[in-house]
């Protein structure tokens, strides 16, 4: 089954958008959960300016109509005003598309894998990998005889 439907977007994802929001960031947070609950374990938090600059070269995303998906998303970027405020979350969705409130809709990705590998920088891939055995072994449990 697939959950995409396409929303009606009045915002649709722009990289000016995008850009605008990652130019007064100075510092950021990675989570490697979604938007439902706040994980056990924040992966970084990250004032260093080659970094950020890293992490804006590898957010490139596909501008035109978006696409929208009913899950609650994956790991995830915060980023933060000098002053502390937020400007924005975004949100790397089943590892090729961006959700954010900037707009509406999720924008695809230009180059998912460079964003992966700026995540995996933090140990994203070994903590999911935890998750996910920690996953089988409950449900294996759950059929034991």
């Amino acid at each position: 089954m697939d959950e995409r439907y396409e929303p009606d977007c009045p915002d649709p994802p722009t990289q000016a958008v995008l850009d605008a929001a990652l130019a007064g960031t100075t510092r950021v947070r990675v989570w490697p959960g979604g938007a439902i609950g706040r994980p056990e374990v924040m992966l970084a938090e990250l004032e260093d300016a080659a970094e950020l600059a890293a992490l804006r070269e590898a957010l490139q995303i596909v501008e035109g109509p978006a696409w929208s998906c009913l899950c609650s998303g994956g790991p995830t970027i915060e980023l933060f005003a000098a002053d502390g405020r937020p400007i924005a979350s975004l949100m790397v969705h089943k590892k090729v598309v961006l959700r954010t409130a900037l707009w509406d809709g999720d924008a695809p990705l230009r180059d998912p894998a460079a964003v992966w590998r700026w995540l995996d920088r933090f140990g994203l891939s070994a903590v999911l990998a935890r998750r996910e055995a920690e996953l089988e072994r409950m449900v294996e449990a759950l059929f034991e005889d």
